[in-house]
């Protein structure tokens, strides 16, 4: 998520990754090159990543030149789409991301960097925070925050700063938020087989964010809110603990009847948390494994 502190002091940006728990062996990672070529505008980069990984996969950046870049991502329900759009002079999205985050200086144009060669895969939303333009005390320039959507065949891509200047915040959730892009990547069919967990207004985690963001005005706040999960009590999460802001599928019941509750170590295996402080240093608020605050700590020995 992407707040805005009530008084326009701070900007704070958040990510949560949702994962296996065997992927918690986890590196914050800083890379620092002596690049010459004037056409690379980044030189070091703060990430979070995994042992042997080039790029961080979850994917979260603090960039050199006082940019975010984050994503979640969005699955591709119409299949047809791979088959109409697949071409061999395509390149990955991780070396697309990878050159946009040397290359950009802006939000708008990591997007134009990043859609080259667009290979339809590992879909997703990004979000694109450029700390720059932003001034404490004053309003939201457009240009702040860019969103962007991949699909196999087009990126979608829009200035959302009006987002955080009307409403004070951006919540992406693994729901496509352009309608062409949500309509042709399959999701109304899914949406009238399984109801709200396929809307983007309405599935829970959408509701969760609409109640609780305006109670986020410090990095503490957004600590509390991005590592929430009261799927016992919060009506909101229709007693899954999948469909909370940090998800802990390990603890539903198991072998439900209920074909719309998973169970197994799935969920949110960490939290970053970035503002207008940290981004000048790199550095981010991390915390790793699933959330502990208001549910029991996750152990392999108790599974």
């Amino acid at each position: 998520m992407v707040k805005t502190s009530s008084d326009g002091l701070n900007l704070i940006v958040s990510h949560d990754t949702w994962a296996e728990y065997t992927t918690m062996i986890k590196i914050y990672k800083y890379y620092s090159f002596n690049f010459n070529d004037p056409s690379t505008k980044v030189k070091e980069m703060a990430f979070s990543s995994y042992p042997c990984a080039l790029h961080s996969t979850d994917d979260y950046y603090v960039l050199g030149n006082q940019m975010v870049v984050s994503e979640t991502s969005n699955a591709v329900y119409n299949a047809s789409l791979y088959l109409n759009y697949f071409s061999e002079k395509t390149v990955s999205e991780w070396i697309r991301l990878t050159v946009a985050n040397r290359m950009a200086d802006s939000g708008e144009s990591w997007i134009s960097v990043f859609s080259r060669f667009n290979s339809g895969t590992y879909n997703n939303q990004w979000q694109i925070i450029d700390y720059k333009l932003f001034e404490p005390g004053t309003p939201i320039k457009p240009g702040t925050l860019w969103i962007a959507e991949q699909i196999p065949g087009q990126v979608f891509s829009a200035d959302k700063s009006d987002s955080l200047a009307n409403g004070g915040y951006w919540p992406s959730y693994n729901i496509p938020y352009f309608p062409y892009n949500y309509d042709i990547s399959g999701y109304p069919a899914y949406y009238l087989k399984y109801g709200n967990s396929f809307s983007y207004q309405n599935c829970s985690r959408a509701l969760i964010f609409r109640r609780d963001a305006g109670k986020v005005d410090t990095i503490d706040d957004m600590k509390r809110l991005m590592r929430s999960n009261e799927y016992q009590t919060d009506p909101l999460s229709l007693r899954d603990a999948c469909k909370t802001i940090a998800a802990r599928c390990d603890l539903n019941t198991p072998w439900t009847e209920d074909p719309e509750i998973d169970y197994y170590p799935y969920g949110a295996t960490d939290c970053k948390i970035v503002d207008a402080s940290l981004v000048k240093d790199l550095k981010s608020w991390i915390v790793s494994g699933p959330t502990w605050d208001s549910q029991p700590p996750f152990a392999w020995t108790n599974q």
